[in-house]
């Protein structure tokens, strides 16, 4: 990220971040098939959801689309929370879960 002035700070990615994020990305464009299956997990307050925004808004340069199942009940991405759901991403997640609710392809609650 870039600051838009002096004072300001973008969002900081450490570098284990990064490459993690370049590694996973270089191996799906690499992926003949289409794309591999992804599973990202971890303990509570790690940054998983930060990575998984910033690793679809990468990936959808190299796809049209890309198919999210959403199984976090607590903290749900597009639907209200206490919702397993598929959906399909088809644009940059720019902001926080809020501003891209929409209607997923399956739902349960």
């Amino acid at each position: 990220m870039t600051p838009l002035r002096k004072t300001a700070r973008g969002m900081l990615m450490s570098q284990t971040c990064r490459e993690a994020l370049s590694s996973v990305v270089n191996a799906c464009a690499e992926e003949l098939d289409g794309f591999p299956v992804i599973l990202l997990c971890g303990a509570k307050n790690v940054g998983k959801s930060t990575f998984n925004r910033h690793f679809i808004s990468t990936l959808l340069n190299h796809t049209a689309s890309i198919e999210y199942l959403e199984c976090d009940l607590g903290q749900t991405e597009f639907t209200p929370s206490g919702c397993l759901s598929l959906s399909t991403v088809r644009e940059p997640l720019l902001g926080p879960p809020l501003t891209h609710q929409w209607a997923p392809d399956h739902m349960i609650f």
